[in-house]
């Protein structure tokens, strides 16, 4: 096998890889609960905890109370879709965690 023929083999197992990452790292739906991880003002203190159920929905423990949601994962954002039309959008890091930013805070999977 020549160099040439080696590089693009080498180049399709490492695309493939990083696929198969992305995938498990996420994928297109969701699953299991999310906490409060780190400091700040969001980060436990308006929302609890995320719980992701089947069939893209989730259930917001947020101020004393329960709120179910429905979710789509956009890219590397989801975005929740409450019972009024509200949205709310987390950015996933690295580390598939969820980052709602300065009100909500990082979630990440318990």
């Amino acid at each position: 096998m020549n160099r040439a023929t080696w590089m693009r083999r080498s180049a399709i197992v490492a695309a493939a890889a990083v696929a198969i990452g992305v995938v498990a790292c996420g994928g297109s739906s969701l699953s299991g609960t999310y906490l409060p991880k780190g400091g700040g003002m969001g980060n436990g203190l308006v929302m609890d905890k995320l719980e992701f159920g089947s069939g893209h929905s989730v259930t917001l423990d947020m101020m004393q109370q329960r709120i179910r949601a429905s979710y789509k994962i956009d890219g590397k954002q989801v975005v929740l879709a409450g019972p009024n039309g509200q949205q709310l959008v987390f950015d996933i890091d690295k580390d598939g965690c969820l980052d709602g930013g300065g009100l909500y805070g990082k979630f990440c999977k318990a």
